[in-house]
């Protein structure tokens, strides 16, 4: 929900059914100003991680139907522990040969917040598309952002 609204399947996914799921990706749309994000990453050669709670087969189909940049991927499977313990965020590092200091993490949930500040690493919340505002805020992010376009100055 950070950088496509998939909210249609939301009923769908705590079911895990997964094959509706897949056949309701093309009906998600890419929140406003994301395709300058995904420009700005390219252009500027920004590695990028995604850490999720969703199995990777999902990130997967929605990254190459949205072709978001990502050059590493890991869902519920691909970590001992799930948000928000930091395992995720440790192997993001490692996969994109990266350093905590030198991170930044953007999240819509307080686990997504929660996870990189257990893993040293900056963590915007990223208020558009979550149902969770309140606990958002409160869980000690390093920034807040209102619109998807704000990430290009977060990573400038």
């Amino acid at each position: 929900m950070t950088l496509v609204d998939s909210s249609k399947a939301e009923s769908a996914r705590k079911q895990r059914n997964w094959q509706y799921v897949y056949s309701l990706i093309p009906s998600f749309v890419l929140y406003p100003g994301m395709d300058d994000v995904f420009k700005f990453i390219r252009d500027n050669g920004v590695k990028v991680a995604i850490v999720s709670t969703s199995p990777r087969p999902y990130l997967e189909r929605v990254c190459r139907y949205f072709n978001i940049p990502a050059d590493a991927l890991l869902g519920f499977h691909d970590c001992v522990r799930i948000k928000p313990a930091p395992d995720g965020m440790i192997r993001a590092l490692s996969a994109i040969n990266s350093s905590a200091e030198m991170t930044v993490s953007f999240g819509d949930r307080a686990i997504d917040i929660i996870a990189s500040n257990a893993a040293d690493v900056s963590s915007v919340a990223c208020l558009w598309g979550t149902a969770e505002i309140d606990a958002l805020i409160n869980s000690s992010p390093s920034a807040i952002i209102s619109s998807p376009i704000q990430i290009i100055d977060c990573l400038k």
